[in-house]
């Protein structure tokens, strides 16, 4: 037996032992987001970094190599953390769609928790290892782990996307407020002071390495837990209880879902016409979620009204004769939330496409679909204008999460409540991921990024100010700019879905995920090298600048959604 039928085999039998009762099944999906929800848990301890890193600046200083290493240089690790999630996460896109996203996400979790568990080691020899294990390995397995619970959250509820993206990620932004007490107390117990930002105490520096064995530790056990419980949602029409195989076959396609539909419907009406309007060989493409099912600002070209769109524009006289004929169909409470035909009002498809006539000439053979595949979204502009506005918010993320504490030390002599802030930080991150969320859904995802992006912006260029006021002051700034850098990461997933669909949304966001490689490695350049230079004055400016030009960008952001013809391929 090939090693790749075995591992199948082996995974079969795991989760055929793991299926859900058959009384239970109904709450698969409270339960698949609550999976998403812990696996993002320690996925988020990428934001713990900002207070490991004084830990790991001093130990290498004082038992590793290079013993000149300075502060700004840190935020090398972080950088190469979220270059690697970015350049990992269309991977683990592709992955998602390929296995499911369970075994992708244990995939991307094992290379995350390794690269935890070997920083114990790596921390002792030298820096530049320390970029491999907790840069580079933590952020492929964050990036492969990532987009697997977001995705099957945004299937279980597909009318309300913005607020699936913004709790599972919520997790993502709990992660510090969970860690950054048990990683400060086991290193640092009793509140030793830092100089200049060093610890130089023996009693705290012993216990740096060891609290990698135990985070890594953690992190498989709820790794493993939430994995379990990740499942893709049942087809609307299938029957309630799967088989553990069924449960994670990829999606059967829209088309046949669509032709079940219908022959269902027409076996109650007379037998003469019921596959006269419907012949079994029309190739008919839906949009599983046409619109998000809630009136949005940049979506108000969608309505809220059920509409079918079918391929062939004949057939639209047949669908309306008949729509006062049918009954609507009845789902149960978590089924209605899986609707394949979504509330929503579809771009005039003359318009979108072209004339009437071409239009039936040419999907003849070929599908409209609201769901972009990866190549046709590159050719779209506004994937342009939405990569480059994560571009730049990248910048206030790598500065804030990397280098806040090291800023707060300057002038605040107190690790215990510094670690009292990245909690407290870390409560607004995951607020934030869930209120501009569902601004997002609510007004608009355009609007909740204006708002976003001018508030972090303002409280960037005034950050500085913080270290004449005192600690209340700096207490608050962070966890407003936290609050903000919530909205990134659960806003602009909203935003890829509504403008190009949810079929393809994991490896979508994928690549718009690769703005973060850039954001990453060339905010670390300019804080390595520009710090001694600027001072933290005018670190902070430059980076507050940068913001200042993303909100710019984000004002002249025009949202679309786009209806194509589906030509196969990629």
């Amino acid at each position: 037996m090939s090693f790749k039928r075995l591992c199948s085999a082996a995974y079969s039998r795991a989760e055929s032992v793991f299926r859900w009762p058959d009384r239970l099944r109904f709450l698969r999906g409270y339960f698949a987001i609550a999976g998403g929800c812990i696996v993002h848990l320690t996925l988020g301890t990428v934001y713990t970094f900002g207070n490991l890193a004084p830990y790991i600046v001093s130990y290498i200083r004082q038992r590793s190599h290079p013993a000149e290493l300075q502060p700004g240089t840190a935020a090398w690790i972080y950088a190469l953390a979220l270059g690697g999630q970015g350049f990992s996460m269309f991977f683990g896109g592709l992955m998602e769609k390929r296995i499911g996203p369970r075994l992708s996400t244990l995939i991307g979790c094992g290379i995350m928790s390794l690269g935890v568990l070997l920083t114990y080691v790596a921390v002792q020899v030298s820096f530049w290892l320390v970029l491999f294990t907790y840069g580079v390995l933590f952020g492929l397995g964050v990036g492969i782990a990532y987009v697997g619970p977001l995705a099957c959250a945004m299937r279980w509820m597909p009318r309300w996307k913005g607020v699936m993206a913004g709790l599972v990620l919520a997790g993502f932004g709990l992660g510090a407020l969970v860690f950054t007490p048990v990683q400060t107390v086991f290193i640092n117990p009793r509140n030793r002071r830092a100089e200049d930002g060093i610890f130089q105490d023996a009693d705290v520096l012993d216990r740096v390495p060891s609290v990698f064995l135990l985070l890594g530790g953690i992190y498989i056990v709820l790794q493993i837990v939430g994995s379990l419980l990740i499942v893709n949602p049942p087809e609307p029409d299938t029957e309630e209880v799967l088989t553990p195989q069924e449960s994670n076959d990829e999606q059967e396609s829209i088309a046949s879902r669509a032709e079940k539909f219908f022959s269902r419907r027409n076996s109650d009406s007379s037998a003469g016409d019921s596959r006269e309007n419907f012949p079994a060989s029309q190739n008919l493409d839906y949009s599983p979620e046409p619109e998000l099912g809630s009136p949005s600002g940049d979506e108000r070209e969608t309505n809220e009204e059920s509409r079918l769109v079918p391929t062939d524009l004949n057939l639209q006289q047949d669908v309306d004769k008949k729509k006062g004929e049918r009954k609507r169909r009845r789902f149960s409470p978590h089924q209605e939330n899986m609707r394949v035909f979504s509330k929503s009002k579809e771009p005039d498809l003359e318009s979108s496409i072209g004339s009437t006539a071409s239009l039936r000439s040419s999907t003849s053979s070929q599908n409209v679909t609201f769901d972009s595949k990866p190549l046709q979204m590159l050719k779209k502009l506004n994937f342009y204008f939405l990569w480059i506005m994560m571009l730049m918010a990248g910048f206030a993320v790598v500065f804030t999460a990397t280098l806040y504490k090291f800023f707060g030390l300057s002038f605040i002599n107190d690790d215990h409540f510094l670690a009292i802030v990245g909690s407290a930080a870390s409560i607004c991150n995951c607020a934030g991921r869930i209120v501009w969320g569902l601004i997002a859904d609510k007004v608009s995802y355009k609007f909740s990024l204006v708002l976003q992006s001018g508030i972090m912006s303002i409280f960037l260029l005034t950050f500085y100010a913080t270290s004449a006021v005192g600690k209340s002051t700096y207490f608050i700034w962070v966890c407003v700019i936290f609050f903000c850098i919530g909205g990134v990461f659960s806003v602009f997933p909203t935003a890829i879905a509504r403008s190009f669909g949810s079929k393809y949304m994991s490896v979508n966001y994928g690549l718009l995920f690769t703005s973060q490689i850039f954001s990453g490695v060339v905010a670390a350049l300019l804080f390595t090298t520009v710090q001694h230079v600027l001072g933290w004055m005018g670190m902070i400016f430059l980076v507050s600048g940068v913001c200042l030009i993303g909100f710019v960008f984000t004002l002249l952001f025009q949202p679309k959604r786009y209806v194509i013809l589906d030509l196969g391929g990629i």
